[in-house]
């Protein structure tokens, strides 16, 4: 009976192994060509994916189905200066909030006790990706913007792959179930469920896999660096004029903070002078009385 049952595992496995050979050449013939161009980096100036309509017609007709429902993962990052800090961070949460995304982490960091430095503010959010235009228009409107940049991760031939290796696993599960059944020994009943285990487990992780993809796919991540400044920096394009006014004008505020940074220093350095001040004072003075004395004991 022991040779039986594991002729008949070892028949079953072997199936299953077939299946699953089949099933991941299929799905590698069929997504060949939206596995190329896998990721992509793009920025501000141009945000379009790399497929071309007639990449897609190259395709057959069972294909099709895969690639109209491709799997994306997208991410934005966007440098962005403002005057008005505090307001534009209250907005930027209200915002994700109202998109129903959310902060997957946030960090604020400036204006320390004894520091001039102006604050910065770094969040990693994540907002529906049917969304994530609103939102980055929304970000462009309330700030300025000086540096964006798009990176597109296709995936879909490894999920399409997981999804393959998850079907063939519950079928394999369903014959192990059927044959836990008709399992007479306790021994059999043992190798049997062992093999049930490792089986289950493997679908739980695969599961997991899928439910992560899921969400990166879902979900678009923007990291967000959110610069404090006195003057947003001049991003749009300028003619002649233009740039000589915009040159002269943070020369002189430069020229200025810089006046202001000294009388600052010398003005918080006062408390460091004082000692040394009163010993060059008494030191003067120390030397008028000797020289006095002096004279005196000459006139006699």
């Amino acid at each position: 009976m022991k040779n039986k049952l594991s002729a008949l595992i070892t028949g079953v496995l072997a199936f299953c192994m077939v299946i699953m050979c089949f099933t991941a050449c299929g799905s590698k013939g069929h997504n060949q060509k939206t596995a190329d161009g896998a990721s992509g980096y793009v920025t501000e100036d141009s945000v379009e994916m790399e497929s071309t309509d007639e990449e897609f017609n190259e395709t057959s007709t069972s294909t099709g189905a895969v690639t109209d429902n491709r799997k994306i993962i997208e991410k934005i990052e966007m440098t962005l200066q403002t005057k008005t800090f505090d307001d534009l961070v209250l907005d930027i949460e209200t915002k994700i909030k109202a998109l129903g995304g959310y902060v997957e982490s946030s960090e604020i960091t400036g204006r320390e006790v004894d520091s001039n430095n102006n604050r910065r503010a770094n969040f990693t959010v994540r907002i529906p990706k049917e969304k994530s235009e609103e939102f980055s228009t929304f970000v462009s409107k309330t700030s300025v913007v000086i540096r964006r940049a798009v990176t597109t991760e296709d995936i879909t031939l490894t999920y399409v792959d997981t999804e393959s290796r998850l079907e063939v696993l519950k079928a394999e599960k369903e014959s192990l179930e059927k044959l836990l059944t008709t399992a007479s020994s306790v021994e059999d009943i043992i190798i049997v469920r062992e093999k049930l285990t490792t089986v289950i487990q493997d679908i739980e992780a695969y599961s997991s896999r899928l439910r992560t993809f899921d969400n990166l796919v879902d979900y678009t991540t923007i990291t967000l660096t959110v610069q404090e400044v006195e003057r947003t920096k001049v991003v749009e394009k300028q003619n002649a004029w233009q740039q000589i006014g915009t040159n002269l004008a943070n020369n002189f505020a430069n020229l200025w903070n810089g006046i202001v940074d000294i009388f600052v220093f010398a003005v918080s350095s006062i408390p460091y002078l004082i000692i040394p001040a009163v010993a060059v004072v008494a030191l003067i003075f120390g030397l008028k009385i000797a020289k006095s004395k002096k004279n005196k004991k000459d006139s006699q």
